[in-house]
C-alpha cells in the first residue's frame, strides 16, 4: 500500500504541474517545462509493473492468512483470490494506459486532455486501494483528506475586518460613524479560484465520500 500511495501522491503532483502550466502563455520555457513534465508522467508509468507484481504479493498474502497455519486451502476461495488478483492487475494496465495517454498529451500542449487522463489515472489507483486496504485505512484517509479540504475550504472564505472606532475626525460625524463601523466588523470578501481548482476540490470531496461508505 506505500508503493501505491507513492504513486498516487506522484500522479496527483503530476496534476498540479499541469495545471500550473496550462495557465501560461506559449514560450520556449512553457515548451521546456512541458517536454519535462511529458517525461515524468513517463517515468511513473513503468512503475505499474512493479505495482502488479505488489498486488500478486498482497493477495497472496491474505490467500495465506485465510488459510490459517497448514489449513487446506479452499479452492473456492482460491479460485475467487486468482480472479480479483487479474482484476485488480487488469485496473493497473489501464492506469498505465491512461498514463501513456497524457504523457503524450503534455507534450502536445494538450493540457487539458492530460489533466482528465490523469484524473482517470487517480481513479483507477483509488479502486485499486479501497480493493486493498483494510477499512479502518480507508476511513483513516477519508478523515485525513476531509481535514485537508476544510483548511482548503477556510483559505478560500475571507473578512475584511474594519476596527470599531476608525472614521471621519469630524466631532459632527463621530457618533454616526462609531455606528457604521461597528456593523462593518466583518464583511465577506469575495476569493475567486480558477475552473481547475474547483474541479480539484470537487473531485477531492467526491472521492472523500468513496472511502467512507
Amino acid at each position: 500500500l506505500e508503493f501505491l500511495a507513492m504513486i498516487e501522491q506522484r500522479q496527483t503532483e503530476l496534476r498540479s504541474a499541469v495545471s500550473v502550466l496550462g495557465e501560461k502563455e506559449d514560450s520556449p520555457q512553457r515548451r521546456q517545462a512541458a517536454a519535462e513534465l511529458s517525461d515524468s508522467q513517463t517515468e511513473l508509468r513503468e512503475e505499474i509493473e512493479p505495482l502488479k507484481a505488489k498486488i500478486a504479493e498482497e493477495i497472496a498474502a491474505a490467500q495465506q492468512a485465510s488459510g490459517g497455519n497448514g489449513a487446506a486451502q479452499d479452492p473456492g476461495r482460491s479460485s475467487q483470490m486468482a480472479q480479483a488478483q487479474a482484476l485488480l492487475q487488469k485496473i493497473a494496465d489501464e492506469a498505465g494506459s491512461k498514463m501513456e495517454a497524457a504523457a503524450s498529451e503534455i507534450r502536445d500542449a494538450a493540457f487539458d486532455d492530460a489533466r482528465t487522463s490523469q484524473l482517470e489515472t487517480l481513479d483507477r489507483l483509488n479502486e485499486i486501494y479501497m480493493a486493498l486496504a483494510p477499512f479502518t485505512n480507508v476511513l483513516q484517509r477519508a478523515i485525513k483528506q476531509q481535514e485537508q479540504l476544510t483548511g482548503s475550504s477556510e483559505t478560500l472564505t475571507g473578512f475584511d475586518e474594519q476596527p470599531a472606532g476608525q472614521g471621519p475626525s469630524d466631532s459632527g460625524v463621530a457618533a454616526s460613524a462609531g455606528t457604521e463601523n461597528e456593523k462593518e466588523v466583518a464583511q465577506p470578501v469575495e476569493i475567486l479560484i480558477s475552473d481547475n481548482e474547483y474541479s480539484e476540490l470537487a473531485q477531492q470531496q467526491s472521492r472523500v465520500k468513496d472511502w467512507s461508505r
